[in-house]
Parts: C-alpha cells; structure tokens; sequence
C-alpha cells in the first residue's frame, strides 16, 4: 500500500508540473522538463512542503507504478501535460511588470539593461510578491525592478505570456525599467591607502626605522666608516714593510 503522504505528494506535484507551473513562478523548458533544484526551492517555499527533498521524489517514482513523472538527470517533468500552459504572445501587456536581480549585479544591470540569466529569457510578473520570490531563489536579498512595458516594447523589447501572470522578454533596455536609487561607490582603501612594503624577516605589529633618516644608525655608520679607513691603512703599511723587508733581502 502506497502511504497517503506520497500520494500526497503525487497530487501536488501534478498540479504543479502539469497544470499550473506559472502560481509557482517556474517555467518549463522546450520539452516540458523543470529543473529538480527550482522544483524543491518552490516547495520549500509553501506551507507543508518545506520537509522535501529530492529522496522523497525518487520513493514517490519508485512507489508508484506506473509513474506519473520523468527524471532525466538533473530535470523532471509530468508524464501528461495537456493541461500545461501554453507561451503565447499576448495582444495586450500590463502597464507595468516586475521582475528581481542579483544586488551585486544592479549597477551593472542599470547601465546595460536588465539581460536574461540562466533562462533564455527574462521571467517577469504581473504580481511584485511573485517577482520578489522567484528572486529569492537567485539571492537573499534581490533589487525588484519595474518594468514599464509600453516604453520597453518601443526599444526592441519581444514579450511573451506563460499562464496568467508570468511574461518572458529577451531583454529590458536601460531607462524602461525602475528600481532603487544606485549605492553610493565605496572608495577603494587598497588604492587610497599607500602600501606599506613588509621586509622579508618583518612580523606583523614591527616596523623598521629608516638608516638614511635615523641620527643613531648615521652616528654608528660613520664610526664604522673610520674603523674600516684605519685598517685598511694599517694593512697598507704592514705590506708596505713586508715588500721594503723582502727588498732588502
């Protein structure tokens, strides 16, 4: 006998790879196929589910014959997808759709335009708190950006609709698009700073006094001038000696 969790678990799982992938923010590929990792990100985001992991989908195959999905690798989908929305152009588009980025990313992005990631397209929302989630799943704290369509579409901008609040664009030219104000640059101390050279026998907290600027080490390097001037002619008139004496001889 199957256990009612895993037929649970079967239920949901076909409503959404097979009838409403889009309430979930996930769009499938060409071939109806999801990426398992944004599957169980999605779970773990509603209620009850947040326990799941890829081993309770492996059982739920294994347990149920014959299986209502397919794993090919790192992907899954739902063995019928009649039900499946379809992507579509639409003939109107929302004033405004939102979509989230990486923070690291949105200086870059603000310049450039907003350019797909990991998608072949864009994944934008009619809803903000659908683009903030599906944002989440790329960055703890993603930048939500507003779309403004009508001016998008006259730079170039191509849309198209999956379900009822998921668009896709192939790109979002700069100045079509809100968001917050830009982080003020944050000067760079290596640079700014000069750099201090570390001696080779030098431990972190030393330091070395220079001996061209040092009264102390010029005082001993002059009296170590005159000791060596005063052997070196002491070494002279012992020579000296040495050659009238073998002169002699």
């Amino acid at each position: 006998m199957v256990p009612k969790e895993i037929i649970k678990l079967e239920k949901f799982l076909l409503y959404v790879l097979s009838r409403h992938p889009d309430e979930f923010g996930l769009l499938p590929d060409a071939e109806g196929y999801f990426k398992i990792k944004s599957l169980l990100q999605t779970l773990h985001e509603e209620a009850g589910w947040k326990h799941i992991r890829q081993s309770h989908i492996d059982a739920l195959l294994l347990m149920t014959q014959p299986s209502k999905f397919e794993i090919n690798g790192p992907l899954i989908r739902a063995c019928q997808r009649d039900c499946m929305p379809a992507f579509m152009i639409p003939d109107t588009l929302p004033k405004l759709l939102y979509t989230a980025i990486r923070s690291r990313a949105y200086r870059w992005t603000h310049e450039n335009g907003i350019h797909p990631t990991g998608l072949p397209f864009i994944l934008l929302s009619t809803d903000l708190s659908m683009a903030m989630r599906i944002g989440k799943r790329i960055d703890n704290d993603p930048i939500l950006l507003t779309v403004q369509t009508a001016k998008a579409a006259d730079a170039g901008s191509f849309f198209r609709q999956f379900g009822e609040g998921l668009y896709l664009a192939d790109r979002i030219e700069p100045a079509t698009f809100i968001g917050p104000p830009l982080p003020k640059e944050q000067p760079d101390a290596a640079r700014a700073r000069p750099q201090q050279v570390r001696q080779p026998n030098e431990t972190p907290g030393s330091f070395f006094l220079d001996p061209l600027s040092d009264p102390v080490a010029q005082q001993a390097r002059k009296r170590q001038q005159r000791r060596d001037q005063v052997d070196r002619k002491k070494q002279r008139r012992i020579a000296r000696k040495e050659k009238e004496r073998q002169w002699k001889q």
